[in-house]
């Protein structure tokens, strides 16, 4: 633990002192090195590793052990969220109410890190993993796997949503409200029938509205960098086809 740590404090030291991106912009150089930081917050890079330590130890067996464990992790935070829809939605009383109140921690602890990973996944890892050969990840599951997060923010507001419908909503809501709300507040649809009335909802909705845009734009961008690869792959296939039955 204690050497892990040293290695970070060793890692954070080296990118200060480094002029790699720093010669070239001084903002995202100290970007880089915040969120370099940041992921060390996040549950999964404990769990799984960074994309740059496995790429520098890269083997297929490895990629694939490391890719089981980002699906389970993603599995468990999915369970605990639909865990707290029921929780937060039981009658109330004091010892439920503390437990609602770690549930609600929990999911905004899973926004954030949905934040800090899609940030450093879609932008600082491609400054870190310049020059190497091997990429850990395909392109289509980067993908699916930054779609998937785009629906469990939906979820996770949802839940925030709920948890504050009685106080910080303009109306009381049903079961499916406030995810209805989330929904057409991430895909900033708007139809006004429900609003915030309270500061920290107000936030909450910013903050939706901003991280929804943000993982729309990186997941159509990655759409199509993608698009001339799968042409590229389908002529590839094709030629190895025509080789092999002149072969025959």
């Amino acid at each position: 633990m204690f050497s892990k740590i040293r290695k970070i404090c060793g890692e954070v030291r080296n990118k200060w002192t480094s002029t790699d991106i720093k010669e070239f912009s001084r903002v995202l150089w100290v970007l880089e090195i915040i969120f370099f930081v940041l992921q060390y917050f996040c549950v999964s890079t404990w769990i799984c590793g960074t994309r740059e330590e496995h790429n520098a130890n890269y083997t297929l067996a490895r990629s694939q052990r490391r890719s089981l464990k980002v699906e389970k992790y993603l599995l468990c935070f999915f369970v605990l969220e639909v865990a707290s829809i029921f929780v937060i939605n039981l009658p109330s009383n004091k010892l439920l109410q503390i437990l609602q109140t770690i549930f609600l921690w929990i999911v905004i602890y899973r926004i954030l890190t949905i934040f800090i990973v899609i940030i450093n996944m879609n932008i600082f890892d491609i400054l870190r993993l310049k020059g190497l050969k091997h990429r850990m990840i395909s392109s289509i599951r980067t993908v699916v796997l930054s779609f998937w997060n785009y629906l469990e923010l939906m979820l996770c507001f949802g839940i925030c949503y709920d948890y504050f419908s009685n106080n910080g909503l303009s109306k009381q809501l049903k079961f499916l409200d406030p995810y209805y709300f989330s929904v057409i507040t991430q895909l900033t649809i708007g139809y006004g029938d429900i609003h915030p009335v309270r500061n920290w909802v107000k936030i909450l909705v910013i903050f939706q509205g901003i991280l929804g845009f943000i993982f729309a734009v990186f997941i159509i961008a990655r759409i199509v960098s993608f698009l001339p690869r799968i042409g590229s792959l389908y002529e590839d296939n094709n030629k190895l086809t025509v080789k092999k039955d002149g072969k025959e």
